[in-house]
């Protein structure tokens, strides 16, 4: 419950407001993976920079756009799509601050606590793979034969 509250939600909510430009055409760039707190931090930071400059931008480039493309009709729809673009930038933004450096602590913390059965895992493979390694190969010839000594008797066609 903790998790998604303070980390799912958060994050939910961060991602739908980075990727709503797409609605209208623009391209959104993947940002870096987070995988831990150091990651998740640097990603909120990233994502607080970027959202903020293209968002205050917005206002002024995509009515500009607009109105080269198609004149006033253009520009008034360049009105719109920078509004919901500084909206939707300025609101990921502000909740990037939060919740890609709580994904990477949660990420953290969870990789702080499992880490012994991660490791136990690991060492019965490798253990399990050396011995697969070491054993003999077996000849066919001697499967068949063994097959062969094993199975009953195949019973006498009796006559008519």
């Amino acid at each position: 419950m903790l998790k998604a509250s303070g980390v799912n939600a958060p994050l939910a909510i961060a991602e739908g407001f980075r990727n709503t430009p797409r609605l209208y055409g623009e391209e959104v760039p993947e940002h870096d993976p987070v995988t831990d707190w150091k990651s998740g931090f640097l990603v909120g930071g990233k994502e607080f920079a970027k959202g903020l400059s293209t968002g205050i931008a917005d206002l002024v480039v995509q009515p500009t756009q607009g109105a080269k493309k198609n004149g006033v009709r253009g520009f008034l729809t360049g009105v719109g799509k920078g509004t919901i673009g500084t909206a939707s930038k300025l609101g990921s933004a502000v909740m990037s601050l939060y919740a890609y450096p709580a994904q990477g602590l949660s990420m953290s913390i969870q990789d702080a606590t499992h880490t012994t059965t991660r490791k136990a895992i690991l060492s019965a493979r490798k253990v399990h793979d050396l011995r697969f390694a070491e054993r003999d190969q077996i000849d066919e010839a001697e499967i068949l034969k063994a097959f062969d000594v094993l199975m009953p008797p195949k019973p006498a066609k009796q006559k008519k």
